[in-house]
């Protein structure tokens, strides 16, 4: 027994139209589950493209820790508990007039369970220039 298989490119948004439709309809088909193969092969083709085309870039610590305390309700004051700093502290660490410890970062990433690659991406990017 012989099977078609048919695995669309994805060098073009065009391109990537038709294999996102194509893995639709694979995925949709009453033969699914015989034909894993092909739509582990174009869902791989698709993911290369989008991850080349459309990255996700990792948010800075303070963007993470904004997230976390949203998600989670939380607010400065937990955060300065977390810390082990005062409020005012807490401030100055979001708005990047001073620096996180790695204390702070593991602190976070095991009270919090923010992940450390967010917590290390780009902590300095938002911090003022100096004017001195």
């Amino acid at each position: 027994m012989t099977t078609t298989v048919t695995i669309l490119p994805v060098r073009t948004a065009t391109e990537h139209a038709d294999a996102t439709k194509h893995l639709r309809a694979l995925m949709a088909s009453t033969d699914a589950d015989g034909r894993a193969d092909e739509i582990a092969a174009q869902a791989q083709l698709i993911e290369a493209y989008e991850r080349m085309h459309f990255p996700i870039s990792t948010p800075d610590a303070i963007t993470a820790i904004e997230f976390r305390m949203e998600q989670e309700g939380l607010d400065r004051q937990d955060l300065a508990k977390v810390l082990q700093v005062e409020r005012g502290r807490v401030s100055e660490l979001l708005n990047g007039k001073r620096q996180f410890t790695v204390a702070m970062l593991r602190a976070l990433h095991r009270h919090w369970h923010i992940p450390a690659e967010a917590l290390l991406a780009g902590t300095a990017a938002r911090r003022p220039r100096s004017t001195a």
